[in-house]
């Protein structure tokens, strides 16, 4: 019992401390970045199965978009996470959508996926349009958008052990609602 409250307050200092250390200034963040409230900016990018993926498609589902990259630590402790909230909410329709950073190559990229057993949708955003778009600096960064088609939430930072685990649940939860 005591350990598992070792592990929970270590998890919620690892989010903030993420939070904290990735998050540059936020005058640099909100330059660009599309705001809560206004609709999520479309983009066509291409699975790592060749198809084609358009974020209007999936307006009426509640998506998670969440940038990420191979070289990024705090990306390989927060998939497996993402993959346990894509198996809970994928019948609810909840999508998560996966977009790697143009930094990295199509097979270290692929080489991750298959290591972290990810199944949900991923897709390579090749040439950095995207991730400017969103005023990504950071990874990850996530962002939640409802099922309007318009941001609810933008995070940066990873969600670690339970309490991410936790986290991550109760925003989907609220989305879904």
């Amino acid at each position: 019992m005591v350990f598992r409250g070792v592990v929970r307050a270590l998890g919620a200092f690892l989010i903030l401390l993420s939070a904290l250390w990735l998050e540059p200034q936020p005058g640099a963040v909100a330059r660009g970045a599309p705001t809560v409230g206004a609709p999520a900016p479309g983009f066509a990018l291409k699975n790592f199965d060749g198809t084609a993926l358009v974020l209007k498609d999936l307006v009426g589902k509640v998506v998670i978009l969440n940038f990420w990259a191979s070289w990024c630590p705090l990306c390989r402790v927060e998939m497996p996470i993402l993959e346990r909230m894509w198996t809970a909410y994928k019948e609810r329709d909840v999508v998560i959508v996966g977009i790697n950073s143009a930094q990295d190559t199509w097979s270290d990229a692929r080489a991750f996926l298959r290591t972290h057993k990810v199944t949900y949708a991923n897709v390579r955003d090749e040439t950095g349009r995207v991730a400017a778009t969103y005023g990504v600096v950071a990874m990850p960064t996530t962002y939640f958008i409802g099922r309007d088609g318009r941001i609810q939430e933008r995070f940066v930072g990873a969600f670690v052990g339970d309490v991410g685990d936790e986290e991550l649940g109760k925003r989907i939860e609220v989305l879904l609602r």
